[in-house]
């Protein structure tokens, strides 16, 4: 075991795997253990990891977390590969006469025990059994999500059985989390490690311990970006600039402008979701297989009036009407579609705003008009408010589309 040792006042203090270079930089350097080298093929007898610091003090910190995560990964490999075990000699035990393996001194119980107990399920194993379990369990965007949100799990802490993770290795994932991203993503990010610890507690009634619910995060939304609006100027210029290019993505633009429509929506409109010939022409956001709507409020019809109507009746031509509107975004790739136009609109027209403000100011741009919030949220997709009686009945189209036209004369 190395240690690094040194003196303060007349203490002498020494720290386990801590090294110096000769240019005075630490090191983490330790011996791997002999399971872990062969649960993990490794043929190297030492890890060594430079801390990048000749500051004392900083190093010692350090070497503790690098410690953690490489212990995190060896009990992660000798856990996986105690599970293969028991399952290799289940399998032989399953495959003896039923009165042979009743008489084995309690290997087949233990062994079904091990096996069954689903508190030693692997956090990757949790989450394949939450995306099976989970109604949008195929849409592509959750689960890229999941994954994602539980590989920061894995790359802080380590690939644990569920029993394994403590409240400390939730704040440390915080920690790590809260170092690159915004507070609100940091608590989707926790809300998605969450969804996926309970899914397996719920599956199988356990009474498990979950260290990553209930976490504070500082100052949460403080940092929040705030969604600039569009100035009545600034929508003048981006309708033309839509009209005078007039291709696919200024129909995105158009459609949003006097929608009020989130990005995702209009982007994964089918063709056959557009009603140009109806009483009221009107777009159709509802979802289908392969896109999902926000909220179950997000599901409506909108009547096209203004810029919308304009880039409705150019979108439509010549596409297949069995197929997405815009074939090069539909249905799900809004996050490609929002990139490309945030920077159309920096770069060519010198606003430096975001589609997502479009959705912002149109609700600002209902109550100028002094439209009722029913009818807002109707058009918008937005919740309704606490009384339940909000959501009864219905709202005509040409209701909507009155309501809508005051807004964009």
């Amino acid at each position: 075991m190395r240690r690094y040792a040194f003196s303060e006042g007349c203490f002498s203090v020494s720290v386990r795997y801590l090294t110096s270079s000769r240019d005075g930089v630490f090191w983490y350097y330790r011996r791997i253990p002999t399971a872990a080298k062969a649960n993990l093929g490794l043929t190297a007898n030492f890890v060594r990891v430079s801390l990048s610091t000749r500051d004392r003090s900083a190093a010692i910190r350090r070497i503790a977390e690098v410690n953690s995560k490489y212990e995190a990964q060896w009990a992660s490999a000798s856990a996986k590969a105690r599970t293969e075990e028991h399952l290799t000699l289940w399998t032989l035990l399953s495959q003896q006469p039923v009165t042979q393996t009743a008489t084995t001194s309690g290997s087949s119980s233990e062994v079904a025990a091990i096996v069954a107990n689903p508190a030693s399920l692997l956090l990757s194993e949790a989450l394949n059994l939450y995306l099976s379990q989970h109604p949008k369990g195929e849409s592509k965007r959750l689960r890229q999500n999941a994954q994602l949100s539980i590989g920061y799990v894995i790359d802080a802490i380590g690939d644990l059985p569920l029993d394994r993770y403590t409240r400390q290795n939730a704040l440390a994932v915080r920690d790590a989390l809260l170092a690159k991203s915004k507070t609100t993503s940091v608590k989707r990010r926790f809300n998605t490690i969450n969804a996926v610890f309970n899914a397996t507690n719920h599956e199988h009634a356990l009474k498990l311990n979950n260290p990553f619910s209930a976490i504070r995060i500082a100052n949460l939304g403080n940092d929040a970006a705030k969604r600039e609006e569009f100035t009545l100027e600034e929508l003048k210029t981006l309708a033309d600039a839509c009209r005078q290019m007039a291709d696919d993505r200024r129909f995105i633009i158009s459609m949003i402008l006097d929608t009020g429509a989130r990005l995702g929506e209009i982007v994964g409109l089918r063709a056959s979701d557009v009603f140009l010939y109806a009483p009221v022409p009107y777009i159709h956001i509802r979802p289908f297989n392969g896109r999902s709507l926000k909220t179950t409020s997000s599901e409506r019809k909108v009547p096209l009036v203004g810029e919308a109507l304009w880039a409705a009746n150019r979108a439509i031509e010549g596409k297949d009407l069995s197929g997405p509107l815009f074939p090069d975004y539909g249905p799900v790739k809004a996050d490609s579609a929002s990139n490309a136009l945030n920077k159309w609109l920096r770069e060519r027209l010198g606003i430096p705003k975001t589609m997502h403000g479009l959705r912002h100011t149109m609700r600002t741009r209902m109550r100028v008009a002094a439209i009722p919030e029913e009818i807002q949220n109707r058009i918008g997709g937005w919740a309704e408010g606490a009384s339940v009686s909000r959501g009864y009945g219905s709202y005509p189209l040409e209701l909507l589309k009155e309501h809508l036209e005051k807004v964009v004369s």
